[in-house]
C-alpha cells in the first residue's frame, strides 16, 4: 500500500480527494512545521512544506506548496507558483523553489484547471521545465441526488464569504428589481471583504437595510457544508458573477446538486460552466456593474419563465460535474503517476 502525505486541508473537495484515494493508496496527514497555525503572513514559509522525518511516506502530495526534501512529490496549482507572495523573481529564495520545481524528486506540475496552466506555462517554459512534466487535472466534485426542485418557489442561491468580489452586490440590486413573491433569495455568506473588491460604507449599509426590508431574502452564514448542499439541492440557478476567482469550487458543488449557474468568465469558471447549455455567462470585465445587474436579471426571468429551459440546465450541470469532474477519472490519472 502506497503511502502519500498531504497537509493542512481547508476546503472540502480537498477532504473529500484525500479521503477517497486512488486503489492501492492511503493518504496520511504529513506533519510539518505548522506556519498556518502561527498567524504569520511570510508566503515562503506558508507555502513551503517542512515536513518532519521518520513518518514512513512514500509520496507527497501539496496544494500550491514546494516541498524542500528529495522525497517524490506532486503538486496542485491553481494561481502562480511559487506561491510566494511578491516576492522577487531574482530573491533566492524564489530561484531556490524553481529548482525544486526542475528536480527529478518533483513528479508532475498539476494545474487545477487549463486557465492556470496558461498563466504559468511561459515562465516555466522559460524556466526549463518540460511540457511533459505539466499536465492539467481537474479537481473533483462530489456527485449528490438530483432532487426535484421545488414547485411552489424559485429559489436563487448565492454562497461565497467573499460576498463583494462574488458578484453578491449587484445579485442584490438585481433581485430587488424583481418584483415577485414567489422567487426567493437565499445568501450564504459571511460578508467578508477579503481583496479585489472593497466596498463603501454606504454600500454596506444598504445591504443591510435591503436584507432587513425584504421578506423573500434568506441569509444563512457559518452553516455545515451538508447544510450547503440541501440548499443547492433546492436552488434553481446559483448566482455567482464574481470579479476574481482562480477556480470557485461552490459553483461546480452546485452543479453536482443539479443546479443551473449564472456566473462570469473569470479563471477556470468556462470549462465548467458553458453558455446557454448549464448556464449562463457574463463578461464582468466588459460591463459596468449596473449592466451586470441588468444580465442578472434578465437570465432570472428567463429560467423563472421556461420550466423546460430550467430543467435542461439542470440535468446539463449534473452531466458536466459526472463527466468532467468525478473521483473516478481524477484517480485514474493520480494513478499513472504515484504507482509508477
Amino acid at each position: 500500500m502506497l503511502k502519500v502525505g498531504h497537509f493542512n486541508t481547508t476546503r472540502y473537495w480537498q477532504k473529500y480527494a484525500f479521503a477517497h484515494p486512488p486503489e492501492g493508496m492511503v493518504y496520511k496527514r504529513a506533519v510539518d512545521i505548522p506556519w498556518h497555525l502561527t498567524n504569520t503572513t511570510n508566503q515562503f514559509l506558508l507555502n513551503t512544506k517542512w515536513v518532519l522525518p521518520l513518518q514512513g511516506l512514500d509520496f507527497l502530495h501539496t496544494y500550491n506548496s514546494i516541498i524542500p526534501y528529495n522525497i517524490p512529490w506532486i503538486i496542485e496549482v491553481e494561481s502562480l507558483i511559487p506561491r510566494y507572495g511578491k516576492m522577487n523573481e531574482t530573491d533566492k529564495r524564489y530561484q531556490w523553489a524553481i529548482k525544486r520545481l526542475l528536480s527529478d524528486s518533483c513528479k508532475k506540475i498539476l494545474f487545477t484547471s487549463k486557465s492556470a496552466k496558461k498563466l504559468n506555462e511561459q515562465h516555466m517554459f522559460n524556466w526549463g521545465i518540460p511540457q511533459n512534466k505539466m499536465s492539467v487535472l481537474y479537481r473533483a466534485v462530489e456527485m449528490h441526488n438530483d432532487l426535484s426542485k421545488p414547485e411552489s418557489t424559485f429559489n436563487i442561491l448565492f454562497a461565497g464569504n467573499g460576498f463583494y468580489r462574488k458578484g453578491g452586490m449587484e445579485l442584490l440590486k438585481a433581485f430587488q428589481q424583481i418584483n415577485n413573491k414567489d422567487i426567493r433569495l437565499t445568501i450564504i455568506s459571511s460578508f467578508e471583504i477579503d481583496w479585489k473588491i472593497i466596498p463603501s460604507q454606504a454600500q454596506i449599509n444598504w445591504i443591510k437595510k435591503v436584507i432587513a426590508g425584504d421578506d423573500r431574502i434568506t441569509v444563512k452564514s457559518n452553516i455545515p457544508h451538508e447544510q450547503i448542499v440541501q440548499y443547492m439541492q433546492k436552488a434553481h440557478v446559483f448566482v455567482a458573477t464574481t470579479l476574481a476567482d482562480p477556480f470557485n469550487n461552490t459553483i461546480l458543488e452546485a452543479m453536482a446538486c443539479g443546479t443551473a449557474i449564472i456566473s462570469s468568465d473569470v479563471g477556470a469558471i468556462p470549462e465548467f460552466v458553458e453558455d446557454k447549455k448549464n448556464g449562463y455567462i457574463c463578461n464582468v470585465h466588459n460591463l459596468t456593474s449596473d449592466e451586470t445587474v441588468d444580465f442578472i436579471k434578465e437570465k432570472i426571468i428567463s429560467l423563472f419563465n421556461s420550466s423546460d429551459l430550467n430543467e435542461s440546465m439542470h440535468s446539463e450541470s449534473m452531466d458536466i460535474a459526472k463527466n468532467k469532474f468525478s473521483i473516478e477519472r481524477r484517480n485514474a490519472y493520480l494513478k499513472t503517476i504515484l504507482c509508477k
